[in-house]
């Protein structure tokens, strides 16, 4: 169902919900990362990061990315240091959700389990608005026709 080649799917939006997590030490300060795969590893989104003294972490945070419909991510769990380092707790790689459905989905990802809600919207071949359909142009560029600005009158 899914091709190792990038790019292969529906352009689209795939959008992430990460509901929560549970099965990790109480003491941990927990958060998760949702990266894209390719074309090269780039986060989508890193949750809040906190600790529970019930080893249940409730989330509920959306991160989108535009993709295509194939496309891979790896979602990772790790718990937070003061001084620039984190504890990796473990990874999971997930392919977005096309049936439509966004039914949550419990990743057994280290010593844990995290819940996972995902869905994907392919884009409008003929939207006037995309980014791409604009020409990016330089803060310096030349204008066409400032018709509207009058030249100044030499005495």
């Amino acid at each position: 169902m899914h091709s190792a080649a990038p790019g292969g799917g529906t352009a689209g939006t795939a959008s992430f919900t990460v509901v929560g997590a549970s099965g990790f030490p109480a003491s941990t300060d927990l958060y998760v990362v949702v990266s894209q795969m390719a074309p090269r590893e780039k986060a989508v989104g890193k949750t809040k990061h906190y600790k529970s003294s019930t080893s249940e972490w409730s989330f509920d945070e959306t991160f989108t990315a535009r993709c295509s419909s194939d496309a891979q991510f790896k979602i990772e769990v790790k718990g937070d240091h003061f001084i620039g380092s984190s504890d990796d707790l473990g990874e999971h790689v997930y392919f977005v959700d096309e049936t439509g459905s966004a039914a949550p989905k419990e990743l057994s990802i280290g010593g844990g389990t995290v819940t996972i809600k995902s869905s994907f919207q392919p884009s409008e071949l003929s939207a006037p608005d995309t980014p791409k359909s604009q020409l990016r142009r330089s803060f310096l560029g030349k204008r066409e026709g400032r018709t509207s600005r009058e030249t100044t009158p030499n005495p």
